[in-house]
């Protein structure tokens, strides 16, 4: 999200009791809830995750306007979200 539209997206939360997750990382391990995964040691769990969120962020590109996709993916590689 664009940083101007932060402070109007987070009233609007509020404004209906909805309260955002601080420090939510979404390359988490702990987000993993597929049972599949749950025998995996920790360390390959932790590539799963990242894997699941560079191909979920890969496929967000695909419905964003041409025009704003090459920003938004620097700034997805910047972040580390995809490669």
């Amino acid at each position: 999200m664009h940083n101007d539209f932060v402070p109007d997206f987070l009233r609007a939360l509020d404004k209906f009791g909805i309260k955002p997750l601080e420090g939510f990382n979404p390359q988490s391990p702990s987000n993993l809830r597929d049972p599949k995964y749950a025998d995996l040691p920790a360390d390959e769990r932790e590539l799963r995750a990242s894997e699941h969120h560079n191909l979920r962020m890969l496929r967000a590109l695909n419905f964003m306007r041409f025009p704003v996709r090459y920003s938004v993916a620097r700034q997805f590689a910047t972040l580390g979200w995809i490669t």
